[in-house]
């Protein structure tokens, strides 16, 4: 009989207290306050689990008699005389009622000896160890299974859980029994999955046994491989037991064989193959934008394994089914692998015609949604401007002036129609010149002020069509004197319909007059250019000096 143990160490702040003077007294480990100490006025500590201890007071009176028993089946003995010769006390255990006797092995040191219930403590200094006349067994393990193993296969066991000990298993706890799965003959070398766990509470008498039959499913993101089915029985608290070896059974041979099914995804230009359910530990993948596993290859997984696959088309592609399952449409492909598969997704280009707008205006479509087109396939657009805007062109992928156009859709394109303010005021131009920071700035903004000190105010770059936010970029004037004419010429926006140039005249430089302008030629280039000329006559028989001026007043 293997005799297995339990160590406990409780470590105790008196120093008084010895070992060799514990007992076990209705359910309590004591010690007494000093050798030899009994009687109602004794101090004593006590425990019921060797771990935590209280000081107690009136405890009974103590028995100095060696013997420590376990009902008539185990039997102890400590003989308190110390033997000089052999250095240690002579202790003795019984399994057998007195037959036969086993001497405590000298490394123990052993103090002392008491029995509960169902074991016996060797006491030594500081320390208590525990031997058990507990002995559970799992035996008549029997695994079955109708169909290759692999992921969601049933496969059924049955045992026994049997108390093959001297005594009943009485204690206070839980009985857990546990069937895991290795690819190993050992709890704690490689993975280990728990198949089932079940818990049942004591007793359990000599020689009495629980059955259990119970269907279990292999993991999902098992490799395939061999694998052993195990069986465990122990107690959830501390216990040691008369033979532990004997609490788990592992089948003697890699009992489960899971077969690698090959599944090969082929690669296809404008797209990947994503994995949409978990999958075997160990297999490398790498991780897709989704933050899924993109497939691609040979891959050898295992038998019966469930996949969820999805195909992810790259950007202007779309994805348009499988090749091997031309029915399954666009949807997800759930496949179970019980034979090698080989998969094709069919991805698309994806061709479009996007429009946008400058200025303010709308652009009608036919067909209206133009996101997904077959190739070749014909886009009318139309361009509907604003109120008070005009169409002007087609920009992007298609040129042209004419505000109903067409497109052939060969490959995806962009258009986009440009739109023109029929009327241009200064705020319209504020509002296209400067940024919404800036605009609310009247240091920035306002009609008087040099954004770009230049030398030329807001108006003046208004008029004359140049930025007010760089200094290089001034306005052009010519004046020209022919033929008692004095001209200005210059370029502005034909559209402006708020402000003019007009022509001042002065003899002294402090008094001016307006003149009439005799010419206004202008010259349009295009809506939002166009260069003019202004012209009036010059008094040269009447004032031997003559100044003139340009200055920008509000038209009437």
């Amino acid at each position: 009989m293997s005799l297995c143990r339990a160590n406990y160490y409780p470590y105790l702040s008196f120093p008084e207290y010895e070992t060799r003077n514990i007992r076990y007294v209705d359910g309590y480990y004591v010690y007494p306050s000093e050798i030899g100490s009994e009687g109602p006025t004794a101090t004593h500590v006590r425990s019921l689990d060797l771990t935590s201890w209280e000081e107690v007071s009136g405890f009974q009176e103590l028995v100095e008699e060696p013997w420590a028993s376990i009902g008539d089946i185990g039997l102890g003995y400590f003989d308190p005389v110390f033997d000089d010769i052999s250095g240690e006390y002579d202790p003795y255990i019984t399994f057998d009622g007195g037959e036969t006797y086993t001497v405590i092995p000298s490394n123990f040191l052993v103090q002392d000896i008491i029995a509960t219930e169902d074991a016996f403590y060797l006491c030594q200094s500081y320390k208590i160890t525990e031997l058990s006349l507990i002995d559970l067994s799992v035996q008549n393990v029997a695994i079955r299974y109708d169909e290759t193993p692999g992921p969601d296969v049933p496969i059924t066991v049955e045992f026994d859980v049997s108390n093959l000990g001297l005594v009943d298993y009485l204690r206070t706890g839980e009985l857990k029994v546990s069937v895991v799965l290795t690819q190993s003959e050992f709890l704690d070398a490689g993975a280990n999955y728990t198949l089932f766990e079940s818990t049942l509470e004591p007793p359990l008498a000599v020689g009495e046994s629980l059955h259990f039959s119970q269907e279990v499913y292999l993991p999902r993101e098992l490799s395939a491989g061999d694998f052993h089915i195990g069986v465990f029985a122990d107690s959830a608290d501390r216990l040691s037991e008369l033979n532990e070896s004997n609490n788990i059974y592992f089948s003697p041979t890699s009992l489960i064989n899971i077969p690698h099914v090959t599944l090969t995804v082929n690669s296809a230009d404008g797209g990947s193959v994503l994995a949409g359910s978990s999958l075997p530990n160990g297999l490398a993948l790498s991780d897709g934008s989704s933050g899924l596993s993109v497939l691609s290859g040979a891959l050898e997984l295992p038998f019966n394994l469930q996949l969820n696959l999805l195909a992810q088309p790259a950007k202007n592609y779309v994805f348009a089914g499988w090749e091997e399952y031309p029915n399954q449409g666009e949807d997800p492909l759930n496949l179970n692998l019980t034979t090698d598969i080989t998969l094709t997704p069919v991805f698309r280009s994806l061709i479009s015609v996007s429009t946008s707008v400058q200025g303010s205006g709308t652009v009608q479509t036919t067909p209206t949604d133009t996101s997904d087109l077959a190739s070749g396939q014909v886009v009318s657009l139309l361009a509907v401007p604003d109120e008070g805007w005009t169409f002007l062109e087609w920009e992007g992928d298609l040129n042209s002036t004419s505000s109903s156009a067409s497109i052939t859709a060969t490959t995806s394109k962009q258009v986009r129609a440009v739109f023109y303010r029929n009327v241009l005021r200064f705020e319209d131009w504020k509002t296209d010149q400067f940024t919404i920071y800036e605009r609310p700035n009247t240091s920035v903004s306002d009609r008087t002020v040099d954004a770009d000190g230049d030398g030329y105010s807001n108006l003046f770059e208004y008029l004359f069509r140049t930025d007010p936010k760089s200094s290089e970029d001034r306005p052009d004037i010519d004046i020209l004197f022919e033929d008692d004419l004095v001209s200005f010429e210059f370029e502005t926006d034909p559209r402006i319909s708020d402000y003019e140039a007009v022509i001042f005249s002065s003899p002294d430089l402090n008094m001016w007059d307006s003149e009439t302008h005799l010419e206004d030629q202008t010259t349009h280039h295009s809506f939002e250019r166009a260069d003019r000329r202004v012209s009036a006559p010059i008094d040269t028989e009447n004032q031997r000096t003559y100044f003139c001026r340009l200055q920008i007043v509000p038209k009437e």
